[in-house]
């Protein structure tokens, strides 16, 4: 698994390595050897992209993952909810059950 940050720094030192390598080009043409390094940084270029694109991919895995776990809270909300409410009414029809035979008790005693 690649990480985002990693991509971020190899990036920045590439860039700051092209930069650098054009600013002596420009410079001093005759002493340079930027013509040599392209095909350097045109594999840590390729290297970089690759790296990119599987962070993307991890990230949408990721990002699926998240969905499902955040659909799945909320089917056990609903849940609970449900619960709850069978639960209160579980509850009263035994509060009623009880008063009915305490009525009846004392109707009998």
């Amino acid at each position: 698994m690649c990480m985002a940050s990693t991509s971020n720094n190899g990036s920045n030192g590439l860039l700051a390595s092209f930069i650098t390598s054009v600013r002596a080009d420009l410079d001093s043409p005759v002493t340079s050897n930027f013509g040599n390094r392209i095909a350097e940084y045109r594999n840590q270029a390729q290297h970089l992209s690759e790296q990119i694109e599987g962070d993307a991919a991890e990230f949408e895995r990721l990002r699926r993952i998240s969905k499902d776990l955040e659909d799945a809270m909320n089917t056990v909300a609903k849940q609970l909810l449900a619960f709850a409410q069978v639960a209160k009414e579980v509850y009263s029809h035994s509060l009623f059950m009880f008063t009915r035979i305490g009525f009846r008790l004392k109707i009998l005693s």
